[in-house]
């Protein structure tokens, strides 16, 4: 009989002295000669709830020399490290004393390198064999069988489990790929707002991912492309406490926000950039220092009305001088600052915001209403009506004009007139009457000045509500009707006609 035969039936025979039933396969293409099933163990269960006998791959070598030396075929290896159950193997030597080796722990890693490496030079595995020495470390003084599933215990209650954690985890601790990326017409202000979640994607004129494991990357790149987005979705690394002060008699404005930062690797000598975010206010510091202010109402989202009034009123205090702002995180001052937004640098369209907001204010005092939330989009679909409504109820006085006089009518000594604005959400309806200040003619046109509204109704509804205008000019009707015989009030049928034409302070009647 060839030694290497008998090897096997030494192997077989342990197996079978212990309990264990170590069966030979046809056909040696897998890389094991002997399947071993260990006898079962003691279950004091349901017979159905017994757990699978366990089980085990062996590899047997023998030598008729006194060294434990051998060759093993890379695609046995490869058997090895990718089963999940357990493998070993075993050396028969001259004297028939046996040395044996566990794939398991640092000889699995490493035998896992060694795949990922063959396999990367793309060599075929079953013509490469690797040199394994049995040292004497490795003999075996008790029952094969035995040893083998005192190993299996060492390892734990679940050896799959365990033996598939490190299979998949192996050779990853230093990440599972590498990346190349190029970023289209950047400069480091971008980058940055990109960091800061200012800008939300990037041009990529390259991107490629390349997949490692022990520090062995892959020949090609499994991801690979010319052209794309990077998207940025930042998440902030602080909250803060923004805290306005305007003028001396109002109270100050304190509201929450979020603090972003970035600081490039390269940079060693600067600062980093750091935004303070209460949307749809924006504060940006560059790497000099340097603060803008600015509004995105786009990206703001749907925000509370509270939230929109501190705004406006914010910008109605830059027209008395600067705005005094102080940012704090943990009680810490991060920002003690004076905003001087002169009215040429308040955007047309933030000024006409702030007027809609502020007219919805007054109409929600007098009706003792909470005005719900806004998002910018409300204001723009309803623009044009805002703006009418905003000018009715404006602080400002109005001025109406009459040429060719034959049109005037007579003295008269208020105004009453009807607004109505209806946003997606919410229709608001007000009845207004206005003291007349002056009343004059020049060079034949007539010219007269309205004092500040007086709100006598305002109404809510949370949807639109076609009887409003009505029912707010039979109020409107009822009110002139009730006034004294003195009181001589000129009613603008249309308010919204009379004022569209016209700017925003100045009737057309």
């Amino acid at each position: 009989m060839r030694f290497a035969r008998a090897a096997e039936k030494i192997i077989l025979t342990q197996c079978s002295l212990a309990g264990s039933v170590a069966t030979l396969p046809d056909e040696d293409i897998f890389g094991w000669d002997l399947f071993v099933e260990f006898p079962k163990e003691k279950f004091d269960g349901s017979p159905e709830d017994r757990p699978p006998r366990k089980k085990a791959y062996v590899k047997v070598k023998s030598t008729i020399t006194k060294y434990g030396k051998s060759k093993i075929k890379l695609s046995n290896i490869q058997e090895a490290v990718t089963s999940h159950d357990p493998w070993f193997i075993f050396m028969v030597m001259k004297d028939k004393t046996i040395r044996g080796i566990h794939v398991w722990g640092d000889l699995l890693t490493s035998w896992l390198k060694l795949i990922r490496k063959s396999g990367i030079d793309s060599k075929e595995l079953h013509k490469e064999k690797l040199i394994f020495t049995f040292d004497t470390s490795t003999q075996i003084h008790q029952n094969v069988s035995e040893w083998m599933l005192n190993e299996i215990d060492t390892v734990g209650i679940n050896y799959v489990d365990a033996k598939t954690k490190v299979i998949q985890t192996s050779g990853y601790e230093s990440g599972g790929a590498t990346g190349k990326l190029l970023l289209e017409n950047i400069d480091q202000d971008k980058l940055a707002r990109a960091f800061l979640g200012l800008e939300k994607q990037i041009p990529v004129s390259q991107f490629s991912i390349t997949r490692t494991r022990f520090g062995l990357s892959d020949p090609t790149p499994f991801v690979d492309t010319d052209k794309g987005l990077l998207t940025f979705n930042p998440n902030p690394v602080e909250q803060c406490e923004l805290r306005f002060k305007g003028p001396l008699t109002e109270p100050s404005i304190a509201m929450s926000g979020d603090i972003y930062a970035y600081k490039p690797i390269t940079n060693t000598t600067k600062r980093g950039y750091i935004r303070f975010s209460a949307p749809p206010l924006e504060i940006v510091a560059d790497s000099n220092g340097k603060y803008d202010f600015n509004f995105n109402f786009e990206e703001a989202g749907r925000l509370p009305f509270s939230r929109w009034l501190s705004y406006a009123t914010i910008i109605s205090w830059s027209s008395f001088g600067p705005v005094d702002v102080k940012i704090t995180s943990r009680d810490e001052i991060f920002v003690g600052a004076r905003l001087d937004l002169t009215p040429s640098e308040i955007h047309h369209n933030i000024k006409r915001l702030c007027a809609v907001v502020m007219a919805i204010r007054d109409a929600a005092r007098t009706a003792n209403f909470a005005a719900p939330d806004f998002e910018i989009a409300d204001f723009d679909n309803s623009a044009e009506q805002a703006d009418a409504f905003a000018a009715a109820l404006s602080n400002e006085n109005l001025y109406g004009f009459w040429a060719p006089l034959d049109d005037a009518p007579a003295k008269f000594t208020s105004l009453a007139y009807t607004t109505v604005v209806s946003f997606p959400h919410l229709s608001i309806g007000c009845v207004i009457t206005r003291t007349i200040l002056t009343d004059e003619t020049l060079e034949g046109t007539r010219k007269v000045s309205a004092g500040p509204p007086v709100i006598r109704e305002a109404i809510f509804r949370p949807h639109f509500s076609k009887n409003m205008a009505s029912s707010l000019e039979a109020f409107c009707d009822g009110l002139i009707s009730a006034m004294d015989d003195d009181e001589r009030v000129l009613k603008v049928e249309d308010f919204h006609d009379a004022i569209r034409p016209r700017e925003a302070n100045q009737l057309t009647l």
